[in-house]
């Protein structure tokens, strides 16, 4: 009520502010009528336009926010906050290929972080777009820069004894590069990862992927010496020499 008497009748400043102050307030009505007659009167402010998506896209309603994310966006290109928003929001609507086109454009717009990218890359991919996420990886990555970045990860946790949040570090290289024969070394720290948790079920799933890590590196010798601990644990020697 404040607001409404004191801010609003300041003009522009006052009526943005208020657009805030109904927006906490959870009167989104208001809030969205207000910033509408600001996108109105001052349509080269970029602000007011940003603000009505962002409050869009947080109601859910991803339509109107794309309406107003592409006006700025042909306003004011390579916006960074802006390209980041507009990326999520169309993954939010099914839009992959715009999506990594954002996600392209904010890439090229941050060579001073590297590792963007391999975020970039889960967000896409758990969104539900596997295949894109792939392709933005092939084409932005070497399969040794994304297993170095993951398996960095993943060993730091199994540091801490987070074993489980390590397996799903070493995961994310598997998922993004599935047919990788460089692969072999995060599997079978995936396998190790596997071990420490000390349950069959795990021993089991280690077993598997030390195979896996054989059928990829025939020779690795770390690999071969698991193998035997975990064969022997699982009882399969016994059960090869009953059958």
């Amino acid at each position: 009520k404040i607001s409404e008497q004191k801010l609003l009748p300041l003009g522009e400043k006052g009526i943005f502010e208020t657009s805030l102050i109904m927006e906490e307030a959870k009167q989104y009505d208001m809030a969205i009528n207000l910033l509408n007659e600001l996108c109105v009167k001052y349509q080269s402010n970029m602000k007011y336009i940003n603000a009505l998506a962002r409050l869009y896209t947080s109601l859910g309603d991803f339509k109107k926010a794309k309406i107003f994310y592409e006006k700025a966006d042909k306003i004011a290109p390579e916006n960074l906050n802006r390209l980041t928003e507009m990326a999520g929001l169309y993954l939010a609507l099914k839009e992959p290929v715009k999506s990594v086109e954002k996600y392209t454009k904010l890439l090229s717009l941050n060579p001073e972080k590297p590792e963007m990218k391999f975020q970039v890359y889960q967000e896409i991919f758990d969104s539900g777009f596997e295949e894109h996420a792939r392709d933005l990886c092939r084409s932005t990555s070497t399969p040794l820069e994304l297993i170095r970045h993951f398996n960095n990860k993943g060993v730091l946790c199994s540091k801490q004894q987070k074993y489980e949040e390590a397996i799903a570090e070493y995961r994310k290289a598997r998922d993004l590069i599935p047919l990788s024969k460089d692969l072999y070394k995060i599997i079978y720290n995936m396998a190790i990862a596997n071990i420490n948790l000390k349950k069959r079920e795990n021993v089991e799933i280690a077993h598997e992927l030390l195979e896996e890590v054989l059928e990829l590196k025939p020779n690795f010798q770390k690999a071969i010496e698991k193998i035997k601990m975990t064969t022997k644990a699982l009882g399969i020697d016994t059960e090869q020499s009953a059958s």
